[in-house]
């Protein structure tokens, strides 16, 4: 069931990998390493932005895992579309994760950053502020 799931993650199709995605979703519970590994890859390299934010929620199924949350703040240091950047920093706000402050002050204060983004970012710096 592992070897599927990994061959669904790493096809060359966007969909399939999408595919891949809620597939793990749906039938992990446990934390598979071989599984996360290939998710938190998936995070930081794949091109499409769907699957990259159906990979945010399947990681977001173990938020104690301390790899889930390192990489989840290495990813919002490293995305540059906006779609993926507020589901990052939404999803590190819903954490708690005070680590995501330096990355949000960059996204903040970065002149090339959308307005949006800039909002969210702003609001998510007050949530781990309090």
């Amino acid at each position: 069931e592992t070897k599927e799931v990994l061959a669904f993650l790493t096809d060359e199709s966007a969909g399939i990998r999408l595919e891949g995605v809620y597939k793990f979703d749906e039938e992990f519970k446990k934390e598979d390493s071989k599984i996360l590994n290939t998710l938190i890859k998936i995070l930081h390299q794949d091109s499409n932005a769907n699957v990259k934010i159906a990979t945010i929620d399947a990681l977001l199924k173990f938020p104690s895992n301390e790899d889930v949350r390192v990489n989840l703040i290495k990813a919002l240091e490293n995305e540059s579309t906006p779609l993926v950047q507020i589901k990052l920093i939404k999803s590190l706000s819903f954490l708690r994760e005070n680590r995501a402050q330096k990355p949000l002050k960059d996204i903040i204060n970065n002149k090339e950053t959308y307005p949006i983004v800039k909002s969210n970012a702003t609001l998510a710096m007050k949530q781990l502020k309090q």
